[in-house]
């Protein structure tokens, strides 16, 4: 039976080795997790040592950064989790 102009062409095979695949996304999900770490220092941590240190007190400018910071960082690890996910067994 001849092939018809419907019929999707065969995906083309992986490149690389399974394993190099899987350093690969690991390395991307660590990148992606340490940056979620990162975020939520700067998010979290700053300003609750700002208020312990009794520095200045705490405006809105500061929670509306703690907000931002905090979802980046949660963003980022949901990202990191994706990368995860598409490990190969």
């Amino acid at each position: 039976m001849d092939a018809t102009l419907d019929d999707d062409p065969a995906p083309a095979p992986p490149a690389g080795s399974k394993a190099g695949r899987n350093e690969s996304r690991k390395l991307l999900a660590t990148l992606a997790n340490n940056l979620c770490a990162a975020s939520l220092i700067a998010g979290v941590l700053q300003p609750a040592l700002t208020l312990v240190r009794q520095e200045r007190p705490l405006t809105f400018s500061d929670v509306v950064a703690a907000l931002v910071f905090g979802l980046a960082g949660l963003t980022f690890h949901l990202v990191g989790r994706a990368f995860v996910a598409t490990l190969e067994d």
